[in-house]
């Protein structure tokens, strides 16, 4: 489990708990993961008419931002997701 995740617990919840409750939500949580990575490949996909735009390599390095923070959501994820 992510350490940020674990400074976040509930109030009065050991760690072990938490830990256990929060790997018991992967059922909930599945198909939160996959759009997130659904979504992520879809963002780095490069399409033709990206290049329309005047500054296509701003919206790549923008698109690379959101790609970087959705791996970083995914990272928060239970493991089996």
């Amino acid at each position: 489990m992510n350490k940020l995740l674990m400074a976040k617990r509930p109030p009065g919840v050991d760690e072990a708990k938490w830990k256990r409750d929060w790997e018991a939500a992967v059922y909930v949580l599945r198909p939160l993961a996959e759009v997130l990575r659904e979504r992520k490949e879809h963002l780095q996909r490069v399409k033709p008419e990206d290049f329309a735009l005047p500054n296509h390599y701003g919206k790549l390095v923008f698109d690379g931002g959101r790609v970087t923070e959705l791996d970083f959501l995914l990272s928060l994820l239970p493991q089996e997701t």
